[in-house]
């Protein structure tokens, strides 16, 4: 911030940094997510079913330690970096000491594990190379703190990009070798090294804060030590492991008392629907350097950053929402098990809810930087244990009269009912910011017409009904005005602006 109270070096300048940022952040995870499928489909293809499903085992078991690497700390870095310019190389510092101890303590569990747990010795020594990846993850992980903090978001998505660039052919190269299951470990070693070396230069000379900034002045004392850091991060840290046992409960339980039919279908739906919550968290990625920047120094800056970011992230997904509801029979028909028609339709109905699921989280997800900034993340991660068990009582008086669509519609409740109302009022709470509904009601009132037109017609459930229903949305967006230039224009006149005139253009 500079001494006016205004995101430095300008609004037109940190709008276009948001715009790229943004973009580059959405395009890249989906490019990402394309690349690991290729990947996949390759292992699959090229040394069949058992070399698959070892691999899947140990990237499965790695997800573990590489989440315990960063738990949350990249967040509450960015944050005080954000908060506190002047001590971004300290903060930074105290980052990189704090991963790497952690990632050369994990480093040698998981082989130690497989040996434990009796398994061959190629696939030991294919955890041990997945293993050696963690220290390189710890160094990449802080060159991608520095960029995020710094707005340099299609660099850090760059970065990232390498990864999947040296991936893919890597992969393909072991699998041409039949080298198996170390070889493909390997190929998986280097691509994170590429990300670190990638990451390096790409950080080398970037800032990690603005120049001029008086938010540190207001502001509590940086967190620059690697306990201090550690300690700020446990309640993010362990939400994260919440919600990833959140969302694998409903396949286990579908598989304990359902059958593996109604786990499948409830898999489809959830891989075809989730994209849109990983354009929304990229969103937030852009986001989330300007809204801790202005926490401290600028209170109706924060408000009017966090509508626009909140709006943004909401037209993306009902969007992309629209489109599945539209193509609902189309999509399940190719990619879910069978059942007849009878079946078909069950299965559409899954994915349909399954839509609703996304845009009940899309508020929370685009919501939850605001927890953080405000240092309020334990008692978020107390309102997900409340989410969890809720979700687990209604799972298990669901699922066994209606599977699949009973284990749905729960986590559509759960969803409006802990995540919807408990997230939006815990980050008023923080914060003091009360969303503005009027746009993204026309938001959610444009998407129902449009997906209420689609499902009375001829193309119910094609893939030309999706297509229409996604267009129909955003025709209609723009027609009630809930996405028009002057509100871009209004939003770059608060970023440049001090704080009187922030303000005005807030409340507008």
């Amino acid at each position: 911030m500079s001494p006016g109270g205004r995101l430095s070096p300008g609004g037109g300048s940190v709008l276009r940094s948001l715009l790229l940022g943004s973009t580059s952040q959405v395009a890249g995870r989906l490019l990402l997510s394309l690349i690991r499928l290729g990947a996949a489909m390759l292992i699959l293809r090229l040394l069949g079913a058992e070399q698959f499903g070892a691999y899947v085992l140990l990237l499965t078991v790695l997800t573990l330690p590489e989440w315990l690497v960063d738990f949350g700390q990249t967040d509450i870095a960015i944050r005080e970096i954000s908060r506190h310019p002047r001590s971004s190389e300290q903060v930074l510092a105290a980052l990189l000491r704090l991963r790497l101890i952690q990632s050369l303590i994990l480093a040698p569990l998981l082989p130690a594990g497989l040996v434990i747990a009796g398994y061959p010795l190629d696939v030991v020594i294919a955890g041990a190379l997945g293993s050696a990846s963690l220290p390189a993850l710890a160094v990449a992980l802080v060159a991608r703190t520095r960029l995020r903090a710094g707005m340099h978001m299609s660099r850090e998505m760059l970065a990232e990009l390498a990864s999947g660039a040296v991936l893919l052919p890597a992969t393909a190269i072991a699998c041409f070798a039949e080298a198996g299951i170390i070889g493909l470990m390997a190929a998986y070693l280097a691509s994170r090294l590429a990300w670190l070396a990638a990451a390096a230069v790409l950080a080398r000379g970037t800032r990690a804060a603005p120049r001029d900034d008086a938010a540190g002045a207001c502001a509590p004392a940086p967190v620059d030590s690697p306990l201090g850091l550690l300690r700020g991060s446990l309640p993010l840290g362990a939400i994260g492991l919440l919600v990833g046992v959140y969302d694998g409960v409903a396949p286990m339980v579908l598989g304990a008392i359902g059958d593996l039919n109604q786990v499948a279908v409830y898999w489809v739906a959830t891989r075809c629907a989730f994209p849109a919550l990983l354009v929304v968290h990229a969103m937030g990625i852009a986001f989330f350097p300007l809204l801790a920047r202005a926490w401290s120094a600028n209170r109706k800056l924060l408000a009017t950053l966090q509508h626009m970011a909140f709006d943004a992230a909401l037209f993306l997904a009902i969007g992309f929402v629209c489109g599945l509801v539209g193509a609902a029979e189309f999509i399940m028909a190719a990619f879910a098990p069978g059942g007849g028609e009878a079946g078909l339709i069950e299965q559409a109905t899954v994915l349909r809810v399954m839509a609703l699921v996304v845009v009940a989280r899309t508020v929370s997800t685009a919501m939850a930087p605001l927890i953080v900034v405000a240092g309020w993340q334990s008692r978020a991660a107390w309102l997900t244990v409340v989410s969890l068990t809720a979700q687990l009582l209604g799972l298990f008086a669901t699922v066994p009269v209606y599977g699949a669509l009973g284990a749905t519609l729960t986590c559509l409740l759960v969803e409006l009912l802990t995540s919807v109302l408990g997230i939006g009022w815990l980050a008023r709470r923080a914060t003091g910011v009360a969303l503005a509904w009027n746009v993204p009601l026309r938001l959610l009132a444009s998407g129902a017409i449009a997906c209420a037109a689609v499902l009375l017609s001829p193309l119910f459930g094609s893939l030309a009904g999706g297509l229409v229903a996604g267009t129909a949305f955003v025709i209609l967006a723009v027609a009630s005005r809930a996405i028009a230039p002057h509100r871009l224009r209004s939003f770059a006149a608060a970023l440049a602006s001090r704080p009187g005139a922030a303000n005005r253009t807030a409340s507008t």
